[in-house]
C-alpha cells in the first residue's frame, strides 16, 4: 500500500506541477492534503475490512464525516457538470468507486 500512496502523491504533483490550468490550486493541493487525501483513498480502496474498521476507529473517522467526504465528491461531479465537462471519464468511475466503497462501510456498521 506504501508503494501505490507515494505513486499516488507522485502523480498528482506532477499533474500539479504541469498544468496549464489558469486557476492556482496550490493552496488545496498542498503536500498535507494530498497526503491525507491519498489515506482516505487507499484505505476506502483497502479489501481488508479489519484494516479498514480499524482505520476509522483509530483516526476518529465517523459517519459525519464520511457523509461529507461522500457529499465532497458529488459535489466536484457537481461543478463539473454545470461546466460543461464530459461527464462519465475514466477518473469518474474512480469517482464512483470511492462512492460506492465509503457508502458500503456506512451501511455495513449502521447495523452494528
Amino acid at each position: 500500500m506504501g508503494a501505490s500512496m507515494r505513486e499516488d502523491i507522485s502523480s498528482l504533483i506532477s499533474a500539479m506541477l504541469h498544468s496549464n490550468a489558469t486557476v492556482d490550486l496550490s493552496r488545496m493541493l498542498t503536500q498535507e492534503s494530498m497526503f491525507d487525501a491519498s489515506i482516505m483513498r487507499a484505505f476506502l480502496f483497502d479489501d481488508s475490512e479489519e484494516d479498514m474498521a480499524e482505520f476509522f476507529n483509530d483516526s476518529g473517522i465517523d459517519s459525519t464525516f464520511l457523509r461529507g467526504f461522500m457529499a465532497g465528491l458529488i459535489q466536484v461531479l457537481m461543478v463539473e457538470r454545470v461546466h460543461g465537462e464530459v461527464m462519465g471519464r475514466m477518473s469518474h468511475a474512480e469517482v464512483s468507486a470511492l462512492y460506492d466503497s465509503a457508502r458500503a462501510y456506512l451501511m455495513e456498521y449502521s447495523m452494528e
